[in-house]
């Protein structure tokens, strides 16, 4: 495309698996690339999710709802991931309850055990377990959720059960592209054995059921490897992102020479939109590096807290 368009170099904007081909091509035509501006960054190593790094971020956005003065009197001891985890557990003390008493019931009638077991799991919960954690329009939507499950209000969950009926495949080629990428064995080994599973479950379960099947080229070992490079980057990540944690950024602008990173305080997955919105010299500051000027950029901007409502009167 460079080429059929007459350039001898081009500026990349990449967010989210945007990122993810913008480092990959730093890494093979640095010479045909004069800056980089990525925001939700997705390493080359970091298409399978980090559940230590996702449950810091929901650690975060948690930390904000039980700062609040409208929440604050509701929220149980411990905190809300406290209180996610004590919903999980029993969850799964019902479960095995459950499955005891069916196994019981078919020993007496001389049958084989059952496997109805309760419509809301754990299994479920923890798939949920980030429900529209991070929305800065709606943050009451996931501390409500938690606490009402702690109160025994399943409701949103059986919700969520009733939708997988409309569930769908992604396309294509959304497998064919994540599941080349893969993941390097070390970070494998490591996100196995991640006690944040305990919570979250397993956050790959979907590369896991796939990619071994799926008919894509891995493009090998040092395309995983962190990218070096002089290339000027400036990269804009959200402490409140869910989907590429903060902490793939601070991995990936370690290595890069002439990179910085504006950390947005409260800023979600479109942290560039966050800025723009919320930071007045957003746009006379990267627009001034986008043309090649030197910058001076913060290494963090705070947006406005999010303002939570008092908890809606339970039933």
């Amino acid at each position: 495309l460079r080429h059929a368009l007459g350039y001898g170099r081009v500026t990349l904007v990449g967010g989210s698996y945007g990122s993810h081909l913008a480092l990959a091509l730093m890494r093979a035509y640095p010479q045909s690339i004069e800056r980089v501006l990525m925001f939700g960054v997705e390493g080359l190593d970091h298409t399978w999710d980090d559940p230590g790094a996702q449950l810091s971020t929901l650690r975060r956005i948690a930390a904000a709802a039980e700062a609040s003065p409208e929440l604050a009197p509701h929220i149980p001891d411990g905190g809300l991931l406290a209180a996610l985890h004590t919903v999980i557990d029993r969850l799964e003390h019902r479960e095995a309850a459950t499955r005891l008493e069916h196994r019981e019931a078919a020993t007496r009638l001389d049958r084989q055990p059952t496997d109805s077991g309760p419509v809301v799991n754990a299994a479920l919960v923890r798939w949920l377990a980030g429900y529209q954690a991070g929305n800065r329009d709606r943050p009451n939507a996931w501390p409500e959720f938690i606490l009402d499950m702690y109160d025994g209000d399943y409701s949103v969950a059986e919700r969520a059960v009733r939708s997988l009926d409309t569930l769908s495949m992604d396309d294509p080629m959304h497998y064919s592209m994540d599941c080349a990428s893969g993941i390097s064995p070390d970070r494998a080994t490591r996100y196995a054995a991640d006690p944040a599973r305990a919570i979250l479950g397993d956050v790959n379960f979907e590369y896991a059921a796939f990619c071994d099947v799926w008919p894509a080229r891995d493009p090998g070992a040092a395309f995983r490897a962190s990218v070096v490079s002089d290339i000027p980057t400036l990269i804009v990540h959200g402490t409140w992102d869910t989907s590429t944690p903060i902490e793939n950024a601070r991995e990936v602008v370690a290595t890069l020479r002439h990179g910085w990173l504006i950390e947005v305080d409260g800023g979600t997955h479109g942290a560039l939109t966050n800025l723009f919105s919320h930071w007045d010299p957003a746009y006379d500051s990267i627009g001034a590096f986008l043309r090649g000027e030197t910058i001076e950029f913060p290494a963090t901007v705070t947006l406005p807290p999010v303002r939570f409502r008092a908890r809606r009167a339970q039933h």
